[in-house]
């Protein structure tokens, strides 16, 4: 019986893998095929449906064929942000008094990582190795005990604070070119930032909240304002509890609704909370050897 169960599960669907909006969308779907089939007189049927797609959910992770094709394209036309499945921040463009919210490949932080002022991956590390932030371990790098102790205490203190609060904590560790601001979506609240140029970036408040409190608790390692703010984002990486709930987070490859992967590509690592489902960093692919 173990061996038809497992024969029959879908492990990159399923598990921690598993993606809690197509699950959501293909449940309501058998619900109402269901439900019709009982109003119609054929209970049988109802019942049939019923315990076959949630098997097929349960083992599978939906039942609808395709799902994992045609739910990105699906969930990135939906108006609303019911589900935490667009890249941890996006692009504004304010037309007339409306914000309109777009997807954005790039995983951007309090500075932009495109702009020409900031410095490259590497010259941001060789900083934080030389404050002491940073330390190799093996062949990897890791956080300094003691800083990743402000980090999370700087976290705690952020995490009671609405978005308009943590919009007035971004203006004061950012440069006067750049305007902050609040968008308020469904189910979220993001921190805008606006540079001159009227391109604004978002970020949603977890995010804010781990990326703010970096910059407040490198006060202390790093005298260049500026670095402080470009190294909030490759310091987020290192995060391994929520700054909502402080539970633990989790690596995985699983495919969202309202992410497209290129035929033949792997979906992106990303560090995500599953209790509050939500994501925290989309890694880059690996440079192929």
């Amino acid at each position: 019986m173990n061996d038809l169960i497992a024969s029959l599960r879908r492990g990159e669907h399923t598990g921690e893998n598993r993606c809690w909006p197509c699950t959501v969308l293909n449940t309501v779907l058998v619900a109402v095929f269901a439900f019709v089939c009982l109003r119609r007189g054929h209970r049988k049927l109802a019942f049939t449906s019923a315990l076959g797609g949630a098997m097929a959910i349960a083992f599978r992770g939906y039942v609808v064929p395709g799902t994992p094709r045609f739910a990105p394209q699906l969930a990135a036309r939906l108006p609303v942000d019911v589900f935490d499945h667009e890249d941890e921040s996006t692009r504004i463009e304010f037309e007339s008094s409306e914000p309109q919210v777009k997807q954005e490949e790039s995983a951007d932080g309090l500075i932009e990582p495109s702009s020409e002022d900031v410095p490259d991956g590497d010259e941001i590390v060789t900083a934080l190795l030389e404050a002491g932030v940073v330390v190799p371990e093996g062949e990897e790098f890791v956080l300094d005990s003691a800083f990743r102790d402000r980090w999370q205490d700087e976290m705690r203190q952020l995490g009671h604070r609405d978005v308009e609060e943590l919009a007035s904590v971004a203006a004061e560790v950012t440069p006067s070119s750049i305007s902050t601001d609040t968008y308020d979506g469904w189910t979220k609240s993001y921190v805008v930032l606006s540079p001159e140029n009227g391109e604004s970036t978002t970020l949603p408040r977890p995010i804010a909240i781990a990326e703010l409190a970096a910059v407040r608790a490198l006060e202390s390692d790093l005298e260049d304002p500026f670095l402080r703010l470009v190294s909030a984002r490759p310091i987020r990486t290192f995060l391994d509890r929520c700054p909502l709930c402080e539970g633990s987070l989790t690596t995985t490859q699983a495919a969202c609704c309202g992410e497209v992967t290129p035929v033949g590509s792997k979906p992106r690592e990303k560090l995500v909370c599953p209790s509050c489902n939500i994501r925290l960093f989309t890694f880059e692919p690996a440079e192929p050897e």
